[in-house]
């Protein structure tokens, strides 16, 4: 911002929705070109305390909320990203602030808050509205918005692949016992990969919790695209 003057971050407070993010809301306001200005912001960083993936790349989330911005997709405006550590100690990027409210994890969302409170014609609009928002993402034309950065899958069975690789990965990562039920998953999904149809972006984490409501069950902003393909 090198034209603001007189910066100041107020009302900072830690969100308690998320895990695979440490998520801080903030308000910043300052000066520019005479008038005073101000804009709610969020700051994420990767989790300090109990990692949820292997390894965290805040370029990855970023990048694709910049190529969604000028789409049908409802994500809050990406405004930067710090890579150097020392400024905070981790990496983090900075986003606009969506005033809704994000069904819980603890306690689960069908126990209590905003999807729990709802009239059952509000839950319905609230599913259903997650629904077309997943099925916005998949209708995007990912070359052309420049999605190429996630991995250009092959032909056959390698977009599958790519996926098993990576859960593959993942339950190697986490194993602290035998996991014979996972492990026969796994073994079955190997079996019976097949070749997709049509290959598309996918959100990854599609969930109610990574989803900002309206008080009314409108969809605001879909979030969370670590695990996006």
């Amino acid at each position: 911002m090198p034209q603001a003057q007189n910066i100041l971050i107020s009302d900072i407070e830690r969100s308690g929705a998320g895990l695979s993010n440490e998520t801080f809301l903030f308000d910043l306001s300052w000066q520019e070109s005479g008038q005073q200005r101000s804009e709610g912001m969020v700051l994420r960083c990767p989790p300090r305390d109990y990692p949820v993936f292997p390894e965290y790349n805040l370029d990855k989330q970023f990048r694709i909320m910049e190529c969604l911005q000028e789409t049908n997709i409802p994500v809050p405006r990406a405004f930067w990203l710090e890579e150097d550590e020392d400024v905070l100690g981790t990496q983090f990027y900075i986003m606009g602030k969506i005033d809704g409210a994000i069904p819980p994890e603890f306690p689960p969302y069908h126990s209590f808050g905003i999807y729990f409170d709802a009239t059952p014609e509000n839950r319905a609009k609230m599913w259903w509205g997650s629904l077309e928002a997943m099925l916005k993402v998949h209708l995007l034309d990912w070359q052309k918005l420049g999605f190429s950065f996630l991995g250009t899958p092959k032909s056959g069975t390698d977009p599958i692949d790519r996926q098993l690789k990576y859960w593959e990965s993942y339950l190697n990562w986490r194993r602290e016992e035998p996991q014979p039920i996972l492990d026969a998953t796994l073994d079955w999904l190997k079996e019976n990969r097949y070749t997709p149809k049509h290959v598309t972006l996918c959100w990854g984490d599609a969930r109610m919790p990574n989803t900002i409501y309206s008080m009314s069950g409108d969809v605001l902003a879909i979030l969370d695209w670590e695990m996006a393909y």
